[in-house]
């Protein structure tokens, strides 16, 4: 947050032979509830915690990802995650009547074609208690390990 501030004393004193932190700093919108910057101090804040609560986690960050380019300003609008949470209920009712249909193969083909690929086996159904989708499983084994960049291939 504070990198320019910091990086200009260290160039004052001596300690760095450059001015500024960054070739190029990209800089996110702001988000804005009711016409105004969400911000806690104005107490125009949405809950994180209430709308993964009410629509699920997939559908906050489906929604925050198609509110438009990162850099630009854009309106919280709580209908747009209510539409994004019906079109994730639509994809997930279409696959899984796929499934059960026997157009996709839960083992991982499809019935039809016998392409790989196919859906459900890994994470099953809907939750009988809840009738939404169950969560993805968390990949395991060396696949599922990010590669680290030797620090010798590190940017500077």
């Amino acid at each position: 947050m504070y990198s320019r501030f910091f990086t200009k004393v260290l160039y004052d004193l001596g300690l760095v032979g450059f001015e500024e932190p960054f070739k190029r700093l990209f800089t996110q919108g702001m988000i804005y509830y009711r016409g105004a910057k969400m911000s806690k101090s104005k107490g125009n804040v949405v809950s994180p915690d209430e709308m993964v609560a009410k629509y699920g986690a997939d559908s906050v960050r489906s929604y925050v990802l198609f509110m438009g380019p990162a850099e630009s300003d854009a309106e919280w609008n709580d209908q747009g995650i209510e539409g994004i949470y019906r079109f994730l209920g639509r994809v997930w009712r279409q696959v899984t009547e796929a499934i059960e249909e026997r157009i996709l193969d839960g083992a991982g083909a499809s019935a039809a074609t016998g392409v790989p690929g196919g859906v459900g086996a890994e994470t099953g159904s809907t939750a009988p208690e809840t009738g939404k989708p169950p969560r993805a499983p968390i990949p395991q084994g060396p696949a599922a390990r990010v590669p680290r960049v030797p620090a010798s291939k590190r940017r500077r």
